[in-house]
Parts: structure tokens; C-alpha cells; sequence
């Protein structure tokens, strides 16, 4: 469906998450682990305190949970990318002339 390097496809997908509008938490909180399993990779980090934020302890969570099921870098790139053209509400909504960077 796309052209273009998955690390292109990746940054352009990740770019365009920030003119969606209206996501629900839910959906902010797979797009954030996703993300971050795609660049960072495993959650190593350790599970912040409830007094640090409930934001902060959510996102570790849906980022451990997410590590939990051994997904790779590569797998999660491409999750994000379908999830953010999901969210989008089209397939393709990933302008190609960014991807192509």
C-alpha cells in the first residue's frame, strides 16, 4: 500500500499523529506505546509512582503491557502506521511525499 522505507513511513505517520484531533485516551495511549516500542524498544524503565502523575503511570503501563507481548521494533512501526491511518479515518492518509524522505 505504501511506498517508501519503513523508517520514512515511519516518520511521516508519526509527524502526521500530531494534526489528528479528537483521539480518545485510549487511542493516545496506543499510539504512545507503539511509539515508543518502535524507538526505544522493551520498556526497561521502573513503574513510576500513582504521586507522579496518573498520565505518567498510564503511558508506562500501555507501553509495559505492550512489551509484555514481545512485539519487535519493526512490528510496532508498522502497528503505529496502520493505527495512525486508522485514526485518520483512510487508508493512505499518510501524505507520500513525506514518507519519501
Amino acid at each position: 500500500a505504501f511506498s517508501g522505507s519503513l523508517n520514512a513511513l515511519f516518520a511521516a505517520a508519526a509527524a502526521h499523529v500530531a494534526s489528528l484531533t479528537r483521539l480518545s485516551n485510549t487511542d493516545k495511549l496506543r499510539v504512545y506505546a507503539l511509539y515508543k516500542q518502535a524507538t526505544v524498544g522493551p520498556c526497561v524503565e521502573p513503574k513510576p509512582r500513582l504521586m507522579d502523575g496518573v498520565t505518567k503511570h498510564a503511558k508506562w503501563s500501555a507501553w509495559s503491557e505492550l512489551s509484555a507481548t514481545g512485539v519487535g521494533r519493526d512490528d510496532a512501526k508498522h502497528a503505529y502506521i496502520e493505527l495512525v491511518e486508522s485514526l485518520s479515518g483512510r487508508a493512505g492518509a499518510i501524505p507520500a511525499s513525506s514518507a519519501s524522505a
